[in-house]
């Protein structure tokens, strides 16, 4: 029995060892497939990163040959642009300034009638040389004032943003 018991132990032992072996080597298995795996899916996240960054890299050159181009035609087309502002700018002070001379050549017309109305009811020729020079004088004043009036509304209307007036 002793001998027996030490066959038994023996082969527990080498069992024992057996079982050791094998799962030392299912162990290495185990970890070297999961290290594989781990390593295969690090290369395809690095691909993906990989692409990822071009298409990123071909994206940003693609916005700056756009940004590059809108830039080009802005200042291609500013230019055209300030001189049509400038252009309409101009046909509005000439309007401003012709509605000004129209009040003026009302306003003449009206003082010649008020003129001619009181040089038929005057009596002397030096009171009539003074009511015409005196309505004379009241239509220049009133001249100037309405043209100058309008010169000075259309620089104010100029002073709110950018001025191209340039006469």
């Amino acid at each position: 029995m002793s001998l027996q018991s030490d066959q038994a132990a023996v082969e527990i032992g080498a069992g024992i060892e057996n079982l050791e072996k094998t799962v030392g080597a299912s162990l290495n298995t185990v970890i070297g497939e999961r290290n594989r795996k781990e390593e295969s899916s690090l290369t395809v996240i690095s691909e993906a990163v990989g692409e990822l960054t071009e298409s990123l890299q071909i994206l940003i050159a693609q916005q700056r040959d756009t940004m590059t181009k809108v830039q080009y035609e802005n200042e291609r087309l500013g230019e055209p642009i300030m001189r049509m502002i400038g252009s309409i700018q101009f046909q509005d002070v000439v309007k401003q300034r012709l509605e000004a001379l129209n009040r003026c050549s009302d306003h003449i017309s009206e003082v010649i009638a008020t003129t001619d109305a009181d040089v038929a009811a005057s009596t002397s020729l030096a009171e009539m040389n003074g009511l015409v020079q005196s309505h004379l004088e009241q239509t220049v004043t009133s001249a100037i004032a309405e043209l100058k009036g309008s010169r000075d509304f259309t620089a104010q209307g100029q002073t709110g943003g950018t001025s191209i007036e340039m006469f």
